[in-house]
Parts: C-alpha cells; structure tokens; sequence
C-alpha cells in the first residue's frame, strides 16, 4: 500500500466516524427492524446504495484526477518561479518576505531560508527607505500594479540598483 493509499485509508476511517457521530447526534440511527420491510423495498434500498456507492466511487475517481492535476500544475509554478532569472519575492500585508526564488535569494546574497520572515526594507538602503513607502503606500491605494527603482543591499558586500514591481 502507498502513502497516499494510507492517507486515503485513514481519512475514509476518520470520515465514517465523524458521519457516525452526526447521525447520533441527529438522532438517526436505526429505527426499524428487518420485519418492517418488505423483501422488494429491501431489494429497492440495496439498489439506491449500491447506485450511491457508484456515485461516490465516481466522486473520488475525479477528486483523485483533480488531485493529480493540482500537483502537477503546483510542480510546474514551483520550477517557473524558482527557475527564473528575474527575482521574485511573494510579501504579506506588513512587507515580511514570505517567499523568495533564488534569483532572489541570489541577489540579496542571502539563503532562502535566511529571507523568511525577514522585513523587505531591511534589504533596503536608508537613503531609499522614503522612496520604498511611498511605492507601497501608492500600491495599497490604489490596489493597481505599480513600480519603483531603488537600492538594495546585497548582503554586506554591495549595493544594487532594483526595479520594483507590485501586483
């Protein structure tokens, strides 16, 4: 058995218990006995499951195909983003780096790891810091793309010129 096989193995376990528990709490268990239906309605009600049980199968056969796509589309983003030559930052609300591509990491002379959860601005010089808020402020009013050009510090070695741009 798979990992994935397991996890699915598991998660159907943990499902059926949480649906148990809800028709408890519902108060739908079992109210009648085997005597109160008749050999064509039992036959009826095995057919109803037996066509839901199909709908689920056929349910779970997309959600794994889905699944499968959504791996592969995040693989690809994953090599675009970390494979391109211009670096790229993803930033919260509060300019803390949340993710960085190597270019990136490269450029500000630092690993990726080093960048996580790191302010944005303290990669910025203090002759441009100025120029950086009024670049976020104008982006957050005016929630459009906007740029700016300033100076960055790579590592403690050097300077370079960055061109700033935010969606």
């Amino acid at each position: 058995m798979q990992y994935d096989e397991i996890t699915l193995a598991n998660s159907s376990v943990s499902l059926r218990k949480k649906a148990e528990a809800i028709i408890k709490g519902r108060g739908l268990g079992w109210s009648i006995s085997a005597e109160d239906i008749s050999p064509k309605e039992a036959l009826e009600l095995i057919h109803e499951l037996q066509v839901h049980q199909i709908e689920l199968e056929m349910q779970n056969d997309e959600l794994l195909i889905s699944r499968d796509e959504l791996k592969q589309s995040k693989q690809r983003y994953f090599d675009l983003y970390n494979k391109a030559p211009v670096g790229y930052c993803a930033l919260n609300s509060d300019g803390l780096i949340l993710e960085a591509n190597h270019s990136a990491a490269k450029m500000l002379g630092w690993s990726r790891h080093f960048l996580d959860k790191k302010s944005i601005t303290d990669f910025i010089l203090k002759e441009d810091q100025d120029a950086y808020y009024l670049y976020r402020k104008k982006f957050f009013d005016s929630n459009r793309e906007v740029s700016c050009e300033l100076r960055m510090k790579n590592g403690e070695s050097s300077n370079f010129w960055a061109h700033l741009s935010a969606t």
